[in-house]
């Protein structure tokens, strides 16, 4: 798990405006790991909604006879970005939340992009 803590802490360092992120188990929305630069920022509840949206998404997708999954959501407010995605073959999710004014999306996905294979395989060795 400490390698999972190291990736998102040097998620934290490299994307501009990083307000907070987690990985969470995907089927009770349970944090595992997070890293946070405000405090005051509930990141476990922000991902366990963000869970449930995309299991409603996925949702959406299956309606349509498709065994496409989606790739992410995102949330956009005033304030923030928020991204969720699963991580390939697992029941796990990444949630991601920016400071609005001081990021922007393509950069999100584009480092989010780099990350994920990193990601993906420290959580399939931590699951085994």
């Amino acid at each position: 798990m400490e390698k999972i803590q190291q990736i998102l802490k040097n998620l934290s360092q490299e994307l501009p405006g990083y307000v907070a992120g987690a990985i969470v188990e995907g089927e009770e929305g349970l944090t595992v790991v997070e890293e946070r630069k405000v405090p005051d920022v509930d990141v476990q509840i922000s991902a366990a909604y963000s869970v449930e949206s995309l299991k409603f998404q996925e949702r959406i997708v299956s309606s349509l006879s498709s065994s496409d999954k989606p790739k992410f959501i995102l949330s956009i407010s005033n304030n923030y970005l928020i991204i969720t995605q699963p991580i390939n073959n697992s029941n796990f999710y990444l949630h991601i939340i920016t400071n609005r004014e001081k990021s922007s999306l393509g950069i999100i996905i584009a480092l989010l992009s780099r990350y994920e294979q990193i990601l993906n395989k420290a959580i399939a060795d931590w699951v085994l």
